[in-house]
This record gives C-alpha cells, sequence and structure tokens, in this order.
C-alpha cells in the first residue's frame, strides 16, 4: 500500500499527448490508504475527458521492484490543479517492460561510463535499464560496472548485458537491466532521471 509522503509516477489522461504516448509524472502521496490515494503532482497538468476516461495508472517502487497500479480518478480541484484523487483498481503488477517508457537521449549528450570506457554515448533510458553505444565487444550476461552523470550528479550503479547488436565495424549497441546492489544510487534513480529527461524534452519542444 502506498503511503504519506511516498514519491509515485503517473499516467493519466492529458491534452498534449498524442494516442498511445505514455509520460510519467511525479507525484507526492498526500494521503493514502487501502482503497484511495490523494496525490500532489509536481506540476500543473491540464487533465481531459475525465467524465469519458477517468482511468490512468500510478506507478511505484514496492519491495525493490517498480511497479504499476491501475486507478480510476475520482476528484480533481480543477482542470489545471496538480491536486487529484484516485481509487485504486485491481493489484499492483510488474512495470519492468523497458519498452513501455522508455526515453531516447540521443542527442542530450549524456555520457556513462561503462567498466574502463569512461565515455560511452546513452542512447535510451527506462526505469530499469539502459542502452548505449561502445567500441568494445561484451557478452551477453555479463555483469558491468556503470557510472552516469545528469545534471551535475553522479549516480553509480552495476549492469547486466541483457542485449547486442552490431552497428558498425567497431561500434555495438547493448541493452543493459540495472541491479542495485546496496550502495549502488543508478538503479533506484532511474525512474526519476526518465521523467527529469522527459520534462527537459518537453521544454524544448515548446520553445521551436
Amino acid at each position: 500500500m502506498l503511503k504519506k509522503d511516498g514519491i509515485v509516477f503517473v499516467r493519466i489522461p492529458l491534452t498534449e499527448e498524442k494516442p498511445n504516448q505514455r509520460s510519467l509524472r511525479p507525484g507526492l502521496v498526500i494521503r493514502a490508504d487501502e482503497e484511495t490515494c490523494e496525490i500532489l503532482l509536481s506540476e500543473p497538468i491540464e487533465i481531459k475527458g475525465l467524465e469519458e476516461s477517468p482511468d490512468g495508472y500510478v506507478h511505484f517502487d514496492k519491495d525493490r521492484k517498480f511497479v504499476q497500479q491501475s486507478v480510476r480518478i475520482t476528484r480533481v480541484e480543477n482542470e489545471t490543479s496538480p491536486l487529484f484523487a484516485v481509487q485504486f483498481q485491481g493489484t499492483p503488477v510488474s512495470a519492468e517492460l523497458r519498452q513501455c517508457y522508455r526515453v531516447t537521449c540521443i542527442g542530450s549528450n549524456i555520457k556513462i561510463a561503462v567498466g574502463t570506457e569512461i565515455d560511452c554515448e546513452l542512447v535510451d533510458l527506462s526505469a530499469t535499464g539502459i542502452a548505449f553505444y561502445s567500441r568494445k565487444e561484451y557478452r551477453v550476461g555479463q555483469l558491468l560496472k556503470l557510472m552516469l552523470v545528469y545534471q551535475g550528479t553522479v549516480y553509480n550503479g552495476h549492469g547486466t548485458i541483457q542485449s547486442t547488436r552490431r552497428m558498425q565495424p567497431k561500434t555495438w549497441r547493448y541493452g543493459v537491466h540495472c541491479t542495485d546492489r546496496g550502495q549502488d544510487t543508478l538503479a533506484r534513480s532511474l525512474a526519476s532521471i526518465n521523467f527529469a529527461i522527459q520534462a527537459e524534452q518537453r521544454r524544448r519542444l515548446s520553445r521551436t
């Protein structure tokens, strides 16, 4: 069950989203019990069509796993309010499918150190893993030490190679599932970094 002051990420109907587009937005739990929850988003958004489509999802950490739960929006202060109430539907299920909410990082100039390589290009990032370009050859299942620097903060962690693809004669693309090994900060921070990159990209698009 969600608890007061807990961090959640929400997906709800938004006017600026295209069909099938999924954006996670962070929020703070103001009140929660076994059946309902009140959430305060970090920024105001415009919620549309609640009468026709009042359903959404909340994403959160549960027992060190990233899960999602279906909710029904039951109350909103106004159309652009960041505060709303939801009623839980069903039970939490795993949300650890990277393709559901990965955000592309191409062109964002975000670098990641992988093993002894200190300047790999980050391709995309989700709440559970990353993809990067490398000039070294790794094998599927190999555990690697990772260090990502974003907005001045250093995130250290480990990841296991899940997929590999040769892009050029001397370049490979790797998909990595990040794991939490006790002192790591990267795996626990991926969802927050994912949202921050999405927000940065939306701001950049709004200025064009």
